[in-house]
């Protein structure tokens, strides 16, 4: 259901106090959050930047992980040391890689 915007501003000028409710919730839900990045993120990233001296983007998911680089000739070089990023991720999951 959408609300129009006069309707929105009738219930903020009523209820002044529904900001700040929000507010509390957006708050709750976010201290609950763990913004820590997964171990297999910082293993990959390590190894790129250990070994090549160039950062990447590393998305993490349910059956893969998806490794993004700036140059194709970083992603395909990766792609020769794949069995390596996995011992250092200590992953099985499939590794996807992106240029871009």
């Amino acid at each position: 259901m959408r609300l129009n915007a006069s309707l929105a501003y009738g219930l903020l000028f009523e209820f002044p106090g529904i900001l700040e409710d929000m507010s509390d919730s957006l708050a709750n839900i976010l201290s609950n959050k763990n913004f820590d990045e997964p171990p297999e993120i910082a293993a990959i990233k390590k190894f790129v930047q250990d070994n090549y001296q160039e950062d990447v983007e590393v998305l993490v998911r349910e059956h893969n992980i998806v490794i993004a680089g700036r140059s194709a000739s970083l992603v395909n070089t990766l792609r020769l040391d794949m069995r390596q990023l996995q011992a250092a991720a200590q992953t099985e999951k499939r590794l996807v890689f992106r240029i871009g």
